[in-house]
């Protein structure tokens, strides 16, 4: 059975960083997870990382809600170039 194709994505937009579900080959249709204002992130950079974690659990569980199936890994890398803020 292959992994579903989908990914976790942060994008800092206007006042907010917002978390996305998403294809790995698209912002197309992407579902927003949740939301957190720039600055707390700015000052406080230990709380970006608690928002992270949230979404990265919360999204495990849609998963896992979804097909049954447990995620056991997740990766970290940064934006297709396309998608960064500048291009497009």
């Amino acid at each position: 059975m292959n992994a579903p194709q989908i990914r976790l994505a942060f994008r800092k937009e206007g006042r907010y960083v917002n978390a996305y579900h998403a294809s790995m080959h698209s912002m197309a249709g992407a579902v927003l997870m949740g939301s957190i204002l720039v600055s707390l992130c700015e000052r406080n950079p230990g709380i970006f990382e608690i928002f992270k974690a949230l979404m990265k659990d919360a999204m495990s569980a849609m998963i896992t809600n979804a097909t049954g199936a447990t995620v056991s890994c997740m990766t970290e890398q940064a934006a297709p170039e396309h998608e960064k803020a500048g291009h497009g």
